[in-house]
């Protein structure tokens, strides 16, 4: 704008200097004609058309002289403010690959970077003053479902709301990033010269975090409820080497909360990080067990209220050769992971099925309920395994229950009501396991094809002192005759949780009160005290053994053809 108002005004002004210039050399050279006509020896009228030529040389020169300097002046000005809007362009850009380099683009939060390099220098400077920071490590429960269900436009409204929430809600000196995506890190530092007293303030600040999480949220596809699974890791201490490590020891206990259930927090101890080491010593031995025979199918009675068995649950039990028994609690997330639950799932069916027809053919009327992890139900061709496995052992598909969790149904439902449909379509029983711990609704019970119910033994166990839980157990066996659904308490482990269940008229129970898990032969054993009248003859007998060590039966044996 300023090179446009000056082109209008150095014109005028040039041109106008240029006038009062030659007006005044032409009046001079006039009053000294008049004063001396004939001093340059000419006419007057010669004198004066000279001098009007002159004049107008003159003039024509300087309006020159002078177009040209504005022309320069013009060129500057121009070329400065070019240089100015480079200058600002560049700065923006740089502002902006700042920005992008350091900052999430979706949440506009501290990204991955930017939180490694406040974390450590945080952790150096914690190191220095004695004071005590913590790292927390926050990550949604259940987020892949809000994608699935909702879209992924609604998961990005979903990541927008919680960055939002939690950088509004906390404290401004407390750092809170995205590490990656449904996870994000709050960064405390500062928190005083105690571990105890920093541990305390590190969950309060966890447990506000929480509740800002929690609360709903609206999405494209409708209301949403979240929930958020959280790890804390104070620093420094001595096994900690950086802030890389610090974020470790926080995913730790994140696991060890998720392990515990959703929605709950967990602070990182050092028997933490022992446990993952030998969880993961498992990993290699792991590969190959199932080839070299070192799994076992061990069963625990579900029991009337006589005390009668009425069916078991199958359990899987490794007993490797060096590292002896390994807990289910260790290998089955380590099978998970790896994709080895697909193979070794499909083991404890078709040995499971065996037995039921091993049995039947003896004479023995039970069933057994076989757990299904998710990796399995969403496995293509299950149905057709299933269906495999049934011709192939002849085992009666009535006695078949397949046992699933609740948070199996929040990943692509209508995919999972559709593959249980056909199951039962074939026969097979289907269950809820650890049922409450999840997410119950009454949409489960209305729209899946479900025969059982098991209600999760933390309320069994609670309910004889704990009215809360007692009117949870009420409502749940309510609910259940509704629907005309069969109901396994689990986790029964005393006359007086017995007792609360039978007053409300359960009949099925499952708990150490009944028994331990058994192997398989033992197991059959209980169910006739005779034994011999249906395993008398060694023959059957052996074939059963060969089932409880993980192997087929030999061709000479009864088993079904």
């Amino acid at each position: 704008m300023a090179s446009k108002r000056m082109s209008k005004i150095f014109p005028s002004f040039w041109w106008m200097l240029c006038s009062i210039l030659t007006g005044a050399i032409f009046v001079g050279v006039v009053y000294k004609m008049q004063s001396h006509p004939m001093m340059f020896g000419m006419s007057p009228a010669e004198a004066y058309l000279s001098v009007a030529s002159f004049a107008g040389i003159l003039l024509c020169g300087v309006g020159m002289l002078g177009e040209r300097v504005f022309r320069m002046r013009r060129d500057h000005i121009q070329l400065s403010e070019q240089v100015l809007d480079s200058q600002v362009a560049a700065e923006r850009a740089r502002e902006e690959a700042e920005r992008l380099a350091f900052y999430d683009p979706l949440t506009d939060l501290p990204n991955r970077r930017l939180l490694l390099d406040r974390l450590q220098q945080a952790f150096t400077d914690a190191q220095g003053s004695r004071q005590w920071g913590a790292a927390i490590v926050l990550d949604l429960d259940h987020f892949k479902p809000i994608n699935d269900i909702h879209g992924h436009a609604a998961g990005d409204d979903l990541l927008r709301a919680v960055g939002q929430r939690l950088a509004s809600g906390l404290r401004r000196r407390d750092t809170v990033g995205r590490y990656g995506g449904d996870e994000f890190v709050i960064l405390l530092e500062n928190m005083g010269s105690s571990r105890e007293v920093a541990t305390r303030a590190a969950e309060r600040v966890a447990q506000k975090a929480r509740a800002l999480v929690s609360r709903t949220v609206t999405l494209s596809g409708g209301p949403a409820s979240i929930s958020a699974s959280l790890g804390i890791a104070l620093f420094p201490v001595p096994d900690q080497a950086n802030a890389l490590e610090v974020l470790r020891q926080a995913d730790i206990a994140l696991s060890r909360s998720r392990e515990l259930g959703c929605d709950g927090t967990c602070v990182f101890e050092s028997s933490m990080a022992l446990e993952l080491r030998q969880r993961r010593a498992f990993d290699y031995p792991l590969r190959g067990a199932l080839e070299r025979q070192e799994f076992f199918l061990y069963l625990q009675a579900k029991n009337d209220v006589h005390g009668q068995v009425k069916g078991a649950e199958v359990l899987l039990r490794w007993e490797h050769p060096e590292l002896g028994r390994v807990a289910p609690e260790i290998f089955i997330p380590l099978a998970e992971e790896s994709g080895a639950i697909l193979a070794l799932g499909e083991w404890v069916l078709r040995q499971s099925c065996i037995l039921l027809a091993q049995t039947a053919h003896l004479g023995v009327e039970y069933s057994l309920s076989v757990n299904v992890s998710p990796r399995q139900l969403r496995q293509s061709g299950f149905i057709a395994m299933i269906q495999n496995i049934l011709q192939e052992t002849g085992a009666p598909a009535f006695r078949l229950t397949l046992e699933v969790t609740e948070g199996q149904f929040l990943s692509n439902i209508d995919h999972v009501i559709a593959v249980l449909r056909e199951l039962r379509d074939m026969g097979v029983r289907i269950s809820i396991d650890d049922f409450g711990t999840g997410y119950s609704c009454l949409f489960y019970l209305q729209k899946l094809p479900l025969d059982e119910i098991k209600i999760d033994q933390s309320f069994i166990q609670s309910a004889p002192n704990d009215p809360s839980c007692a009117v949870l157990v009420d409502a749940i066996l309510a609910i259940t005759r509704q629907f005309g659904l069969d109901v396994v308490a689990e986790g029964v482990e005393s006359q007086a949780q017995l007792a609360f269940l039978v007053d409300r008229g359960c009949t099925r129970f499952q708990g150490y009160y009944f028994g331990h898990p058994q192997p398989v032969v033992e197991f059959l054993a209980t169910l006739d005290s005779t034994r011999e009248s249906h395993f008398g003859d060694r023959q059957r007998l052996a074939a059963i053994e060969t089932l409880a060590h993980g192997r087929e039966p030999a061709d000479n044996t009864d088993g079904p053809r």
